[in-house]
Parts: C-alpha cells; structure tokens; sequence
C-alpha cells in the first residue's frame, strides 16, 4: 500500500477486507465493493463504521 499510493489517493476494495483497513489507517479515500451484503455490514461493525455512509445495493 506504501509503495503503490498516497494520502488521499482512491482505494477500490473489490472483496470488502484487509484493504479497506489498511487503506482507513494510511489515510487513504476507500471504496469498497462486495456482492455479499452480510460481508460488507460486518467489515463495517468491526470498523465502527458510519453504517449511514453505506449504501447497500441488492442486485
């Protein structure tokens, strides 16, 4: 993450996980993408994550 990005770059996530974390503790702007909605609410409990900033979108 170092080597490849900034503060205050984007950071897309395509499996909401590891990355995301990482990217929140380095400062950088994240997206994060899965298609599995009980994987996404958990990343975003165990971050303490605004859960109104989220946006489920069920396809």
């Amino acid at each position: 993450m170092l080597c490849y990005s900034q503060e205050g770059d984007m950071v897309l996530d395509q499996f909401v996980g590891e990355t995301l974390f990482e990217s929140m503790l380095l400062n950088r702007n994240i997206v994060g993408v899965d298609d599995n909605d009980e994987a996404l609410l958990r990343w975003c409990e165990k971050v303490s994550f605004n859960m109104s900033l989220i946006k489920v979108r069920n396809l």
